[in-house]
């Protein structure tokens, strides 16, 4: 099912393009496509189960409307509850490194207030660190931010 979800206004803002940006959603988790910046932007919140970041994972790299090399934004400030075992992490690891070879080059740049959610996605950034996916964690979206950017050398077009 296709949408369009809002997005808080600025620096990655895709309703500036003019174009109507792509969007997705898989259980307490949603994500749009701002192609002038190839960035993808992931909204977490609510309840956030296994089955949800498998879902999204899957979507994001069979999205014909994500050629890679994309980078990904992704925010789970809103998340309420985080209801992943860490064994699961590791299979996501396993998956995005063996089954989608999409996220080669990718930057992932996950925004994570809560000390749960903060250290699952350690967790997965620590086991995708022999491979080519870059996941970086913080805890605050402007220093999240900053990272995605210094990859374009700050210069990201605005959607």
């Amino acid at each position: 099912m296709r949408s369009h979800q809002p997005i808080t206004p600025g620096f990655f803002d895709t309703s500036q393009s003019g174009l109507p940006g792509l969007a997705d959603s898989s259980g307490g988790i949603s994500y749009s496509v701002c192609h002038c910046s190839r960035l993808v932007m992931t909204d977490s919140t609510g309840v956030v189960k296994a089955k949800d970041l498998f879902d999204h994972i899957r979507r994001i790299a069979l999205d014909p409307n994500i050629t890679r090399p994309y980078d990904e934004l992704w925010d789970t400030a809103a998340v309420t509850a985080f209801e992943v075992e860490s064994p699961n992490i590791s299979r996501l690891a396993s998956m995005m490194l063996q089954r989608y070879p999409e996220f080669e080059d990718s930057r992932i740049a996950v925004v994570a207030p809560s000390p749960l959610v903060f250290g699952m996605m350690r967790m997965l950034q620590t086991l995708t660190e022999c491979g080519a996916i870059h996941i970086e964690v913080f805890r605050e979206r402007r220093s999240a931010e900053g990272w995605i950017r210094f990859r374009h050398r700050g210069s990201l077009a605005r959607c």
